[in-house]
């Protein structure tokens, strides 16, 4: 690989495209050595600069690769020439030459972005924009992998024998509608609206779900056409085809432990599951614990309703956890808790969230609040208090639209020992338009989405770790 690179070159090594979003709805392509990689929304334009994903870069060229959770960084190794790259630092080390650039690398979608231009450039790989065929186009001798899927490219590259899984969980979704609500845009007249397309409601996230290996979110309403109801304010019901929509946004796995999960009684219940099982879903809550097998790591997820931090639920948390440890690799504890529109955990959430970890749990998520709250970093584990809403059909126009995906990725060695996590979360607000709920969650970068990760640091400032959110 030709090398011949100055200092004065690559400061002004940054591709211009004309748009300031951060994540693009264009559905760019790479045209590497004349073969098409469509990258879909994992080109991310800011202020003119492309950011790519240094994955991809790295199993284009065949790079060898290592991340450093605690600096972010990465370094990109072949023969004699090492890159060195790190989110939030202007600074680019090449053979231990440090230079300086004006657009710092970006922690994103759990992943390290780096500008696009910059690092081709800087390894060789000459880079080019083609307006006739809305493609970046690149070429060199070095391009080796181009004939595997995004999904391939886009892993980060591991050592031999290790494996790593990612996990993405989002907050209530209702995909569905109380019976008393008026018909003006409710759940089914905007699907009606959209021509009753199930792919809209999770298609502006769908290709965050789609590169990860589990997705999970809270359904928080029955599939059913059951018609005895419960007699509450608000009985939430969705069409047994809507579990459609959970397949065609790429959810995984849905917790059942909600206070309206037995909204059409008994019947809406074991009408969600037979929908669920159909659809294979995995399911949990409710006495309902799962364990799936990913890359050959077993993944298990236990869900509850933490309305008390009483004796007898505390005690079933522990059997729980210690059955799971005997057969799983990965514990995952999800609780439905809190007070509804409070952006703070109370004492409750605290000690159930901090009892699971002490079990032996490996991740805390939890929802109800409708809100945001903060996360919190408890024996080098996460608690993340509240998902907020999502995909919530409960409310047509909720006064607080932010929200956002978490995700956290596990890295496994040779016995199956978890040696490395790291976790990253993707600023979201509800809906697509802000007049308005249309149950179409969408990723949020610029101020807007800087606003929504600022709003999750003063929530988890209060805790005596607060979780690094950047």
């Amino acid at each position: 690989m030709r090398r011949k690179v100055s200092i004065i070159f690559l400061v002004f090594l940054l591709i211009q495209l004309p748009s300031n979003a951060i994540l693009a709805n264009q559905e760019f392509k790479i045209n590497a050595n004349g073969h098409d990689i469509k990258l879909g929304k994992w080109l991310i334009i800011e202020e003119g600069t492309t950011y790519i994903p240094f994955s991809l870069v790295a199993n284009l060229l065949d790079l060898g690769s290592s991340f450093d959770e605690t600096n972010k960084s990465v370094t990109f190794q072949k023969g004699n020439t090492k890159l060195w790259v790190q989110a939030s630092n202007k600074t680019v080390i090449i053979n231990d030459i440090k230079i300086g650039i004006d657009k710092a690398p970006k922690m994103i979608h759990n992943t390290l972005y780096v500008p696009l231009k910059f690092t081709f450039d800087t390894l060789g790989v000459s880079v080019g924009w083609d307006e006739a065929s809305n493609s970046v186009k690149i070429n060199s001798s070095d391009i080796k992998n181009i004939d595997k899927p995004v999904k391939e490219l886009l892993k980060e590259p591991l050592p031999a024998g290790y494996t790593q899984i990612q996990i993405s969980a989002a907050g209530d979704c209702t995909l569905g509608f109380d019976d008393k609500f008026s018909k003006t845009n409710r759940f089914d007249s905007v699907l009606k609206e959209k021509g009753g397309d199930y792919s809209y409601f999770f298609k502006n996230v769908k290709h965050i779900f789609e590169m990860d290996d589990m997705t999970i979110v809270n359904l928080e309403n029955p599939l059913t056409n059951a018609t005895s109801k419960a007699s509450k304010q608000f009985a939430f019901k969705g069409r047994p085809e809507y579990t459609q929509i959970l397949k065609e946004g790429s959810v995984e796995a849905v917790n059942l432990s909600n206070n309206h999960t037995y909204d059409y009684k008994e019947q809406g219940m074991r009408d969600t599951i037979t929908h669920l099982k159909n659809a294979n879903i995995i399911y949990f809550g409710n006495g309902n614990k799962a364990i799936k097998t990913i890359k050959g790591i077993k993944t298990a997820n236990l869900g509850y309703n933490g309305w008390s931090n009483n004796k007898n639920i505390k005690e079933q948390i522990k059997k729980d956890i210690v059955e799971m440890r005997k057969v799983a690799d990965l514990v995952i504890v999800t609780f439905h808790w809190g007070i509804e529109r409070a952006n703070y955990p109370n004492n409750i959430q605290k000690d159930l969230g901090r009892w699971a970890i002490d079990q032996g749990a490996d991740l805390v998520l939890g929802h109800h609040p409708h809100v945001m709250q903060g996360i919190e970093e408890y024996k080098g584990k996460q608690i993340v208090y509240s998902l907020a809403n999502f995909c919530f059909g409960g409310n047509r126009n909720p006064a607080d639209k932010d929200t956002f995906i978490y995700q956290q990725s596990f890295t496994f060695n040779e016995n199956k020992q978890l040696v490395a996590k790291r976790f990253n979360v993707i600023p979201c607000t509800v809906s697509s338009v802000n007049y308005r709920n249309d149950y179409c969650p969408t990723p949020q970068g610029g101020a807007r989405g800087q606003k929504i990760i600022n709003r999750l640091k003063q929530y988890s400032s209060v805790f005596p770790k607060p979780a690094a959110i950047y």
